[in-house]
């Protein structure tokens, strides 16, 4: 089973990692769980960073991620696009289509690991929280 990562996880779990619920945050610290990282939630965490002037902190995360063995930074391509949902906000269409895709082309279980109630509300892919 693959797990697709959505901002407020990544950032809550670097930065306050009480706002996860115990099965989000079993999930995160287990070493057996594979991660998938959309690029867009890191283009969206690097903005987040910039705006607050914190800059280096995403970094730190940043290099954290690329040198974790279980995660997996997806880029935005014609499959991802492909299956995009134009009901849900752009960055939530892009974190959905991204595990649809995966779930296509590996043949397994794929998760979105999110507190996003359009996400979960649009029942187009299994979330956890």
């Amino acid at each position: 089973m693959k797990y697709v990562l959505d901002t407020h996880t990544i950032y809550w779990f670097f930065e306050n990692p009480a706002k996860l619920t115990n099965k989000s945050l079993k999930i995160l610290k287990d070493d057996s769980k594979e991660l998938v990282i959309p690029s867009i939630v890191l283009a969206e965490l690097k903005y987040i960073f910039k705006k607050y002037k914190m800059l280096d902190k995403f970094r730190e995360i940043f290099i954290n991620i690329l040198y974790n063995p279980r995660c997996h930074i997806t880029p935005l391509d014609e499959n991802i696009v492909e299956r995009m949902n134009t009901d849900l906000e752009i960055h939530d269409a892009i974190i959905v289509a991204t595990a649809k895709s995966l779930k296509e082309i590996y043949k397994e279980e794929v998760v979105v690991i999110s507190c996003d109630k359009k996400i979960i509300e649009s029942k187009l892919i299994k979330v956890i929280w």
